[in-house]
């Protein structure tokens, strides 16, 4: 199922990484997203070192994201994720001089072949 969601993010989790069991390293990061004009919140991941830097995302950003969220059985228990395959920066305040900016990321490429789990 893949939905859109324009907000703004309120939490970025700690960023995690590693090395898969292929030999290739991974890094991924939790965001928490309030959608625009309600109290609704989503709590997403952006996988791939590339994907981060990319969309650079921080807290206070306004965001709109194009979320993947699928679920998977393992070992007889159900897991629900929510997975960013694009995400576009609508307005951030320039660190330093508060001035507004925009920009524009490429869609994501997720590798879901070479998950560490």
């Amino acid at each position: 199922m893949k939905t859109t969601v324009k907000g703004t993010i309120i939490a970025a989790l700690e960023r995690r990484g590693g090395v898969s069991s292929m030999g290739k390293e991974w890094a991924s990061q939790d965001f928490v997203m309030q959608e625009a004009g309600s109290e609704d919140k989503i709590k997403f991941n952006v996988f791939g070192a590339d994907n981060l830097a990319n969309y650079n995302l921080k807290v206070n950003d306004e965001v709109e994201a194009t979320i993947v969220v699928t679920a998977r059985e393992y070992q007889g228990k159900w897991f629900i994720d929510a997975r960013a395959i694009h995400c576009q920066v609508l307005l951030t305040a320039n660190v330093n001089t508060g001035a507004p900016t925009t920009s524009v990321i490429p869609d994501a490429n997720p590798n879901i072949g070479d998950m560490p789990f």
